[in-house]
């Protein structure tokens, strides 16, 4: 609430009860760690463009807004570390998508960081990750018990590759991976994948 707040001082938003289209699609609030390790929050909006109206200035609008937002915002949140914003897919001639939704991180790192068991994954401010991170790490310790169970039962099945698929960031696919168990992870998700590969390395 404090968000759309500053944002409706800032003109960002139409003034309540006005017909003019709302331009914030949904607004994404979620937990990261910074740099020290203490608990952060991430911020992310979802923007959506009105009949008529240009990618640029949706942009350069929005820019503006929350750079005069975010340090009220700051110091009435200590814990906000990082703002993000998703714009609409661009339209070409005539309408029909030229590429999907991007993102622009206005302030803090281009990853956040979720941690399971101890193990840091580097999530895109617009990946999917489980939200419950205590659950998470009940689900990959279900998995990784599963699998090895199978392999130690089976020889043959030890030799073969163990796919994450839908894996996004490698929930599953890491700690797999550090227990000798030879595949990779399969997603639509590219910055996922390419955030994936960076954790590993890490």
């Amino acid at each position: 609430q404090a968000v759309l707040d500053a944002l409706l001082r800032a003109g960002a938003l139409p003034a309540p009860g006005s017909a003019a289209a709302l331009p914030l699609q949904r607004l994404t609030v979620q937990g990261t760690e910074g740099r020290d390790g203490a608990a952060g929050l991430a911020l992310l909006l979802h923007l959506r463009a009105a009949a008529g109206q240009s990618e640029g200035r949706l942009r350069r609008g929005w820019r503006q807004a929350l750079r005069a937002v975010l340090p009220g915002l700051q110091t009435a949140f200590p814990e906000l570390l990082a703002c993000a914003v998703q714009f609409p897919a661009r339209m070409g001639r005539g309408g029909p998508r030229r590429r999907g939704p991007t993102v622009e991180v206005l302030q803090g790192p281009a990853r956040l960081i979720k941690r399971v068991q101890g193990r840091a994954y580097r999530v895109p401010h617009t990946a999917f990750f489980q939200v419950n991170l205590e659950q998470a790490g009940s689900l990959v310790g279900h998995v990784v018990e599963q699998v090895q169970a199978v392999c130690e039962a089976d020889p043959a099945a030890a030799a073969r590759p163990v796919f994450d698929l839908f894996g996004g960031v490698g929930l599953f696919a890491q700690p797999l991976a550090e227990r000798g168990r030879r595949g990779g992870g399969v997603d639509s998700d590219r910055e996922g994948l390419r955030a994936a590969e960076e954790s590993a390395r890490a």
